[in-house]
């Protein structure tokens, strides 16, 4: 049953169409959100010779692994941060359609290798993390009358 439901996300994923680069972002983003897994932004490709962005490949943020430079450090100040990329190949490639300037889904894969956040853990993982307009409201108030 739930290589059904696979199939049946991953053709709604391949599906969709995005007005911008940013809203291909917002919207793989969200769907990372209510799955369990945050996003990294990873290659984003330019048209030769113009600043003109074409394709941008977002990226499981457990993708990859460390650079190998960080396990060779001797002279280290601080302690090191905990292992976190596992090497999981999840990912979402959107490219710009040069004809109609909009943005779609070329490339999608949807299985992870490690476990998945689940309910209130979310909120916790860098992607998701943020201030809503009421928030950075509140902090300027608080800024300016001297909290």
């Amino acid at each position: 049953m739930e290589g059904m439901e696979d199939n049946e996300e991953h053709d709604m994923v391949v599906n969709e169409t995005f007005s911008s680069e940013e809203e291909g972002y917002k919207y793989y983003n969200a769907y990372a959100k209510s799955k369990g897994f945050g996003v990294r932004k990873e290659e984003l490709t330019k048209k030769p010779g113009t600043d003109i962005a074409f394709r941008r490949l977002y990226v499981c943020s457990k993708e990859g692994y460390r650079a190998r430079k960080h396990f060779e450090k001797t002279k280290r100040k601080r302690t090191p941060r905990p292992l976190s990329r596992c090497g999981c190949g999840a990912r979402m490639e959107i490219e710009m359609s040069m004809e109609s300037g909009e943005w779609f889904v070329k490339d999608f894969v949807v299985e992870h290798n490690h476990p998945l956040a689940i309910g209130d853990q979310t909120t916790f993982i860098r992607s998701h993390r943020g201030l809503n307009d009421a928030q950075k409201a509140d902090a300027i108030e608080y800024g300016i009358g001297g909290l």
